[in-house]
């Protein structure tokens, strides 16, 4: 039988909460399973060794859950048995569960608990009296309490447990000195767990746990020291508040986040864990730590909440802030011990309180600040010098530098009102510029005599009027524009002083008018006008060019300073500036959002050749679908030169807001020449486009040598920010050369992509960036460095995507998507080498990520690098990819690179996802590629849905060449945590699935199949280099299929593909056929040739006369093959050579010299023929005229010729040997 758990966890809630009330009112009712009455028997009373029990029993589980014992005349302990009989069967006790207010058993004071319990979320001050308790380990989850008890000392829980889950289940046990956990625990959930254990001075956290319940350990004022595991990577909040005597925290990992209040009120604490890799920090995580020591490594720290380190008197060091975007309120208020502050680069606003009393001495403020709190640096007293406060700076709080000894404040264009005390109390101060015109700044209250006020801008007088110049029948400029628009071929007005508007010039259609001046003229508004909205209104048909030294500025209109509906051109060294935007409804249109410059209809376009669009605003909250340059109902930009710079959308609405070109519903744009520079928002700081309408796409083209750089973005509030270029919904962007460098920001700092529609069950509008030339380089960001795709209209077909830079993830470019909503990313041709991540250098996938890589306009992927990072290793030069087997999500990879060539993957290091939603872990043990222990076999990747650490091994430096030339989008020198050139929660494909193949197969010709090598080795070549080989054997009846090959380069032309051999001793070889019938290597045993050297020797030992010349006979396989005379004028001596080496070659002298015998010899091809003379025998002769002996005669006659007969017989023989 399972009882409710969930009314019990219900009841100890409400046990917590009621706890802290002084009166408590509680009614508990059964919470016994109204399951099947017939099932469970309730009530049945049971004695076991003098110990009655109260049981409720499953009659068909035969289980057990005790719900009370009784009380006992005097103290004892008590064993609750594991099983017992009733009734003739035996039952299994399994659950307790009495209610929480039940009586309580005072005399029980020992209580040992079986070990077939698996349900103990109860109450356990129904025992006060206990002094130490054991919850067995075959109770995995426990979520009971032990709250209140006084007496309670020792907490066990056994091994098998592996989650707590009592919500502050030891509050107010003062004596609970002892709490030991099992190596199984793995979690603690709920909050409060520890949290009041007031006599608690050190536990152990096994290794592997996590916490997620806060305040853990809040209120243990007697806790002294903790060791964290590995495990841990965040502290959640109020962890350690309240421990007033901890000194010490420690851990064996790496830490991330640190949650609100975690240590708040640690007045003991001195050590700390390292802070260098931890990204949030949480309000008041430090406040009240006194006696905390610097310095601290904050460099990491993306977020962080009011008062974190309040009241940290004895912190000291530099403080790194670099990463910190937002500043908050009372951060490190009373923190004396700061030397130096690094801000970060797109800081945009210091909190009230944040540095009082910091000693620090210099101050470098980014140019994307916005605002310095009340007393943010007050009585920073070693602050000295010269203290710049730029631009983009719009307020400073109260007393903000009051008590500081700067001696010159030079303050920007964008503080136009500013309090007197902001400077007090500072002796040294001599000096404070504005870079702006006296007219436009109030000071509140009294500065000190002796400090000099310096505008650096001049005042204008409403009283110069709208004349052009100062002659008495000078025309307006109004009536100047009339006359020039009606003359016949246009006109020209040249201005000679400055010009006060009251109400807009409105140029009208006709002929082309120029406004220029060839000294400095400004045209504005008079401050008194009391609705001048525009400056200038272009008609429909009319067309105005500013040019020469005229500034248009736009401090005193309250909307667009020209108002375009025709054409307007700027050019030469004109300017607009001085435009703040507080209403996007100010330049009197019915709809809402405008442009500094805002060119409306079909047919209206604004050219910017030369001249600047500088130091302008949107500078409201309310301010929305605006631009500093805005096209919106078929508008046209043309940018061909001059820039757009140093202008802010920070204040602005965070969306669709751009500090440089908006480009709204189906407007379009084109840059080939000029610069978008220096601009601060939120999203698109350089262009924004934000389509509308399917059928009239928004659409902008980059190109030649346009330049977008230095722009800045940033986050605000819940609004993530974007990078430079910002495209979403029905737009497209197109990039054929020029360059975006150099630009910070959050989500792709470079180029960001949404199709807002994608995360929603509406079509897509297939958002569209199309890069096909140009270069992307040295922007910084968060998340895709270079580009952020979250669309699947993002095409990447050639460029350079070189040395960007993301914090977190896809230093190149980054695809986004999760598991509710996807994007694809579309790459060709593609070079991924030389840029480096702690996890895949080369390419990095998260548990969503999906990879597909083909051969044929694919990519080469080699010699990126995985590097270690702080105390975290790295793993994957090349890639990493990290899935769930259960998920669809899979990785594909070509076993060739780009162009062809052969690569194989080798495993190099290892990852692990640890849970749901998190970024994989890298493994401590796997050992890296090419390290002791590592996996020398290579992998294959086709449809692989597990985690995965590779290196790419191409098959030589020439297929490297190969994949370098073919490639046209160069992604190399970038840098990120994960994923140095790309990195992907979404799907990547690269190239197309087109292949072909090649068969190749051997045939051997005129040799025995024993004369044959073992094995062969084939080379295929790729327009004539070699790609691939390939060693054959009978075993695979010497042929091979080299597969999956691409079919065409990068310009479409199909690739050529041959075959080569490694020469075979001993056969000659010829290749038939061609790539698409197979080819044939056909190897034929070869000739193989000898010489032979025959030599005459004559031993005339014994008077012989060598004849004058002998014939010898060259014999192959014993026949006669040839005939050489040896004499005295070849020395006796002749070579033949080229003699086929199948046969058997030998000599032999065909007539013999008389009296000489033959002998024949050889070493190797050397063969020598003897002649010996014969000696002559001496007899005795009969004298003349005795003719005695007759037959003596006859017989020595005979006997004569028979042995010159036997000597050259057996000289012959001598010889065919």
């Amino acid at each position: 039988m399972k009882m409710k758990k969930r009314c019990m966890s219900l009841l100890l809630s409400l046990l917590m909460i009621l706890s802290f009330c002084s009166q408590l009112a509680f009614a508990a009712g059964s919470a016994a399973d109204t399951g099947d009455a017939a099932a469970v028997i309730e009530d049945i009373q049971i004695t076991v060794e003098d110990v009655t029990y109260t049981f409720n029993l499953d009659t068909e589980s035969k289980t057990a859950c005790m719900t009370d014992i009784a009380e006992s005349a005097e103290a004892i302990t008590v064993t609750v048995p594991k099983t017992f009989e009733y009734n003739g069967e035996v039952y299994t006790t399994t659950e307790l569960w009495w209610g929480a207010f039940s009586a309580e058993r005072t005399n029980i004071t020992g209580l040992i608990l079986p070990d077939t319990l698996i349900d103990a979320d109860v109450a356990f001050s129904k025992f006060p009296n206990l002094t130490e308790l054991t919850i067995p380990g075959s109770v995995q989850n426990f979520g009971g309490s032990f709250q209140s008890m006084k007496n309670l000392q020792t907490l066990t829980f056994g091994e098998g447990v592996e989650e707590i889950s009592g919500n502050s289940m030891v509050s107010y046990c003062n004596s609970l000195s002892e709490v030991n956990q099992p190596s199984t625990l793995k979690r603690i959930t709920q909050p409060g767990a520890f949290s009041k254990a007031t006599a608690l001075t050190s536990i152990s956290l096994p290794d592997g746990l996590v916490v997620t319940g806060g305040s853990l350990f809040a209120g243990c004022t007697a806790l002294t020291s903790v060791e964290l595991p590995a495990s841990m990577t965040e502290i959640p909040y109020g962890t350690f508040s309240g421990c007033t005597s901890l000194q010490s925290v420690t851990t064996k990992g790496i830490l991330t986040s640190v949650g609100f209040s975690a240590f708040e009120g640690c007045e003991m604490l001195t050590t700390i864990p390292d802070l260098s890799q931890v990204k949030t920090m949480g309000k008041s995580a430090f406040d009240g730590c006194s006696i905390l020591p610097g310095p601290v490594n904050l460099g990491n720290v993306t977020e962080m909440g009011g008062y974190a380190f309040n009241e940290c008197k004895a912190l000291t060091g530099a403080l790194d802030l670099s990463k910190l975007d937002v500043i908050p309120s009372h951060a490190f208020t009373y923190v004396s011990g700061i030397t130096s502050i690094q801000f970060s680069e797109t800081l945009t606003s210091i909190g009230d309180w944040a540095f009082v009393w910091a000693n620090v001495d210099a101050l470098a403020f980014p140019e994307t600040l916005q605002t310095i709190g009340t007393y943010a640096f007050f009585s920073a007293s070693e602050l000295s010098g010269t203290v710049k406060i730029p631009d983009s700076v719009t307020a400073i709080g109260n007393g903000a530098f009051s008590g500081a000894a700067v001696e010159k404040f030079e303050i920007g264009s964008g503080v136009e009102s500013i309090n007197a005390n902001v400077f007090a109390d500072n002796d040294a101060l001599k000096e404070i510029v504005f870079d702006n015109s006296q007219d436009n700044v109030t000071i509140t209250g009294s500065l000190p005599a002796n400090v000099t006020v310096i505008y650096t801008q001049q005042s204008i007088p409403d009283d110069v009027g709208d004349k052009i110049s100062n002659e008495a029948d000078a025309p307006t400029l109004q009536d100047a524009v009339n006359a020039a628009a009606a003359a016949e071929k246009g006109g020209t007005v040249t201005l000679e002083k400055n010009i006060k508007l009251d109400k807009a010039v409105t140029v009208p259609a006709g002929q082309t008018v120029t406004i220029t001046a060839e000294q400095a003229c400004q045209i504005a508004g008079t401050k008194t006008a009391g609705d001048l909205k525009n400056l200038f209104v272009v008609e429909k048909g009319g067309s105005l060019v500013i040019a020469g030294q005229v500034t248009l500025f736009g401090r005193y209109n309250t909307g667009s300073i020209v108002l375009n509906y025709g054409a307007l051109e700027l050019t030469g060294e004109a300017v607009v500036t001085g435009s703040k935007i507080t209403s996007d409804r100010a330049n009197g249109t019915s709809s809402s959002g405008l442009g500094v410059i805002d060119s409306r209809g079909e047919g209206a376009v604004f050219t910017l050749s030369g001249g600047k669009i500088a130091d302008n605003a949107l500078n409201g909250s309310t301010v929305s679908y605006s631009g500093i340059v805005r096209a919106s109902e078929g508008a046209r930009v043309e940018i061909t030169g001059g820039e757009i710079s140093e202008n802010s959308a920070s204040a602005a609405a965070a969306l669709n807001c751009s500090s440089g070109v908006l480009l709204h519903g189906n407007a379009s744009g084109e840059m080939s020449g000029g610069n978008i520079s220096g601009n601060t928002g939120h999203r698109g700081s350089a262009v924004m486009l934000w389509g509308g309408d399917a059928d009239h796409r928004t659409t902008f083209k980059l190109s030649d040598s346009g330049t977008i750089s230095g722009n800045v973005c940033t986050s605000v509030g819940k609004v993530t920010g974007s990078g430079a270029v910002h495209v979403e919904s029905d737009a497209s962007f197109t990039m054929t050369g020029g360059s975006i460098s150099d630009n910070k920001g959050v989500q792709g700092a470079g180029v960001c992509v949404v199709d807002g529609n994608l995360q929603t069950a509406q079509a897509e509008y297939k958002t569209a960036f199309i890069m096909e030339g140009g270069v992307i380089s040295g922007n910084k960001g968060s998340t895709g460095g270079g580009i952020y795709s979250y669309s699947n209209g993002v095409e990447l077909k050639a460029g350079k995507l070189i040395n960007n830079t993301a914090s977190n993830m896809g230093g190149g470019v980054y695809s986004e998507g999760n598991y509710d909503y996807y994007s694809t990313l579309h790459l060709s041709n593609a070079l991924i080498t030389g840029n480096t991540a702690r996890q895949g250098g080369g390419m990095w996938f998260c548990a969503t990520g999906e990879a597909t890589v083909h051969v044929t306009e694919g990519a080469a992927i080699f010699d990126n690098t995985a590097q270690d990072a702080d105390l975290q290793k790295g793993a994957g030069d090349d890639f990493v990819f990290s899935a769930r087997p259960a998920d669809d999500y899979p990785a594909t990879l070509a076993n060739r690179m780009l162009g062809g060539g052969a690569v194989q993957w080798y495993k190099d290091g290892a990852v692990y996802l640890p849970s749901a939603g998190v970024y994989p872990t890298t493994s401590d043990t796997t050992p890296r590629y090419g390290a002791d222990g590592a996996d020398p076999n290579p992998v294959t990747v086709t449809g692989y849905k597990d985690c995965l650490a590779l290196k790419a091994i191409p098959l030589s430096d020439d297929v490297k060449n190969v994949a370098k030339n073919e490639a046209a989008l160069i992604i190399t020198g970038n840098t990120a945590d994960k994923g140095g050139g790309i990195g992907s929660n979404g799907g990547i494909i690269i190239g197309t699935d087109a292949t072909t193949s090649v068969d190749v197969t051997k045939v051997w010709s005129g040799d025995n199949e024993d004369e044959r090598p073992t094995s062969i080795t084939v080379s295929l070549l790729g327009n004539g280099v070699v790609i691939d080989t390939v060693t054959l054997t009978a075993a695979d009846n010497w042929s091979h299929t080299f597969e999956a090959l691409p079919t065409a380069d990068k310009n479409g032309q199909a690739y050529i593909y041959t075959v080569s051999e490694t020469a075979v001793p001993g056969y000659t070889s010829r290749i038939t056929g061609d790539a698409q019938t197979g080819f044939t290597i056909t190897n034929t045993k070869a000739d193989r040739y000898t010489s032979l050297t025959v030599e005459k020797v004559w031993t005339l030992d014994d008077g012989g006369k060598a004849a004058a010349s002998v014939q010898v006979e060259l014999l192959r396989d014993g026949q006669r093959y040839a005939i050489v005379e040896l004499n005295e004028k070849n020395g006796w001596c002749y070579t033949w050579n080229r003699l086929n080496d199948k046969y058997d070659w030998s000599v032999a002298e065909m007539d013999v010299p008389e009296g000489f015998t033959s002998t024949v010899s050889h070493q190797g091809n050397q063969w020598t023929i003897t002649n010996d003379d014969i000696p002559v025998e001496e007899t005795d002769v009969p004298q003349t005229g005795d003719s005695s002996h007759p037959l003596m005669w006859i017989m020595l006659a005979f006997l004569s010729g028979g042995g010159v007969l036997t000597l050259t017989l057996k000289g012959k023989r001598k010889m065919n040997q």
